[in-house]
């Protein structure tokens, strides 16, 4: 790897499994950087939001405890 190898990191919170009905509730993005003398990745920026449910009544309760929605 050279010293401008850069990785990114996504992650999608929902409220379920189920694509039919459940919705994202969060994005996060991590962008990490190799660092060539310690040759390990380092966290360059991170990046994260939340989206406001449509159908709150339809998530799974325990996605919403998981997630830590209130």
């Amino acid at each position: 790897m050279n010293k401008h190898t850069k990785f990114v990191a996504l992650d999608i919170e929902t409220t379920g499994l189920d694509f039919t009905q459940h919705e994202i509730i969060e994005i996060g993005c991590v962008l990490f950087c190799f660092d060539p003398k310690k040759k390990t990745f380092k966290v360059e920026e991170e990046f994260d939001i939340k989206i406001k449910p449509q159908n709150i009544e339809l998530a799974d309760k325990t996605s919403l405890k998981v997630n830590k929605y209130t």
